[in-house]
């Protein structure tokens, strides 16, 4: 329950004050993904991980493990234009026993933390994305402009 209404919470703050997302109702997984202008295989995502993290990811994830891997790849050649873009330095996880790769932005944070730093973490996650869809979907637009 706790889990639905922060992402809730989330997708409304997107929707409504940034025209982010037309989702309407939260997942009840850790996770919320959000469609990139991209296309199919390439997802924003928020999640709390089990380390104690709360995640902004790119999630790069179609049927084709080599195409996810060669994206990956073609956006690490891009690694400082976009950190440097972003303002950070980021998590850049390739995964190469499984198909999906991801790209995260991380700070401590959890679920069972309390209300105030529970807002604190949905605004972080709401800058975080909408820097993301900036840096990252300038870098995706090259491939289909």
């Amino acid at each position: 329950m706790r889990r639905q209404e922060f992402y809730q919470k989330l997708i409304d703050t997107l929707r409504e004050g940034h025209r982010f997302t037309n989702e309407r109702k939260a997942q009840s997984e850790n996770y919320q993904f959000f469609p990139s202008a991209y296309g199919q295989g390439v997802w924003y995502a928020t999640t709390f991980s089990n380390g104690g993290m709360a995640r902004v990811e790119l999630y790069i994830d179609n049927d084709d493990k080599n195409w996810n891997k060669a994206l990956f790849d073609w956006l690490r050649e891009r690694r400082a234009d976009i950190e440097a873009g972003l303002g950070e330095n980021l998590e850049w996880e390739r995964l190469d026993a499984n198909r999906p790769s991801r790209i995260a932005a991380g700070r401590p944070g959890s679920l069972d933390d309390d209300e105030e730093t529970l807002a604190e973490i949905r605004a972080w996650m709401v800058q975080r994305l909408l820097m993301f869809k900036q840096v990252f979907g300038s870098r995706l637009d090259e491939l289909t402009g």
